[in-house]
């Protein structure tokens, strides 16, 4: 009989800034090129996280923005410690 294995905590990433299918505040719109945003990067928490992880890429689809096919945005995120 094999051994089952451990369960790991699903990863998760959230946001207590942002709610689903809600319009961003205006602290979280960019500061310039005719935008009159606060510039302010929203919180981002994880948990789950395997063991090891050292960074985070982080992707969000903008379908909203004024290009005709929206907007990717991308992040990088060192990690210096893990909760």
């Amino acid at each position: 009989m094999k051994r089952a294995r451990p369960l790991r905590p699903a990863f998760a990433l959230t946001n207590p800034d942002i709610a689903e299918s809600q319009q961003l505040s205006s602290d979280f719109l960019f500061e310039g090129f005719g935008c009159a945003g606060g510039n302010v990067g929203p919180t981002l928490e994880w948990s789950g996280a395997p063991e090891g992880t050292k960074s985070f890429a982080v992707t969000l689809n903008d379908p909203d923005a004024p290009t005709g096919s929206g907007r990717r945005h991308c992040f990088a995120l060192n990690v210096i410690s893990l909760p």
